[in-house]
C-alpha cells in the first residue's frame, strides 16, 4: 500500500511542478530513436544524409524537432536544423510520427560528427557557437556519423575478394 501512495504522491508532484528536466518541453523518452542514412561519409564527397527521429506519442505531437550538431571536444553546438513531419524538407510522409530532413554534407576531415535531437516546443532554441550540449539527453536522442577517407580501388578489390572467399552461413 505504501508503494501505491508513494507513486500517487510522486505523480501529483510531477504534474504540479513539471518534468525534472524543465529545459525540455517533452520528456526526452518521447523521442524513441534518431537515425541517419547513410551513417558514414567519405571525405570531400558531397553526400545527402537523411536524419529521422521517431516520436512516441500520436497525440500532442510537436510541430517540429530541432537537430543540432556539436563538437565532441568541448560540447559546443555548431549547427541547427529543423526536422518536420509535414512532408516537406525531405520528410517522406506527413503525420507518420517520423520527423525528418535531408541535409547535404561535404566534410574535409576524417573523424566523427555528433548530433542530437530535441523537442523545443515552448522552450528557447540553443544558439550555435554559444550554447553547449544539454546534460539531460537520452541515448535515443543522439547519433554519430563516421567520416572516413574514400576507399581506394585496392581496398574495394580486397573487400570484394574477401566476400568471395568467406563461406556463407
Amino acid at each position: 500500500m505504501n508503494c501505491r501512495l508513494s507513486a500517487m504522491v510522486a505523480s501529483l508532484l510531477f504534474s504540479l511542478h513539471g518534468a525534472p528536466h524543465a529545459a525540455m518541453a517533452v520528456n526526452p523518452k518521447a523521442i524513441l530513436s534518431v537515425d541517419a542514412t547513410p551513417s558514414i561519409l567519405y571525405r570531400w564527397q558531397d553526400q545527402m544524409i537523411v536524419f529521422t527521429a521517431r516520436v512516441a506519442t500520436t497525440r500532442d505531437r510537436p510541430p517540429s524537432l530541432a537537430l543540432y550538431q556539436y563538437r565532441l571536444q568541448d560540447k559546443v553546438i555548431e549547427h541547427r536544423w529543423t526536422l518536420v513531419d509535414d512532408g516537406t524538407l525531405g520528410d517522406k510522409v506527413a503525420g507518420d510520427g517520423r520527423y525528418s530532413r535531408t541535409i547535404s554534407f561535404k566534410e574535409p576531415h576524417a573523424g566523427q560528427l555528433r548530433f542530437f535531437v530535441r523537442d523545443e516546443s515552448g522552450t528557447p532554441s540553443l544558439t550555435p557557437g554559444r550554447d553547449h550540449l544539454p546534460s539531460n539527453l537520452s541515448l535515443a536522442q543522439e547519433i554519430t556519423i563516421d567520416v572516413s577517407p574514400m576507399p581506394s580501388f585496392f581496398e574495394h578489390l580486397l573487400r570484394f575478394w574477401h566476400r568471395l572467399i568467406t563461406p556463407r552461413l
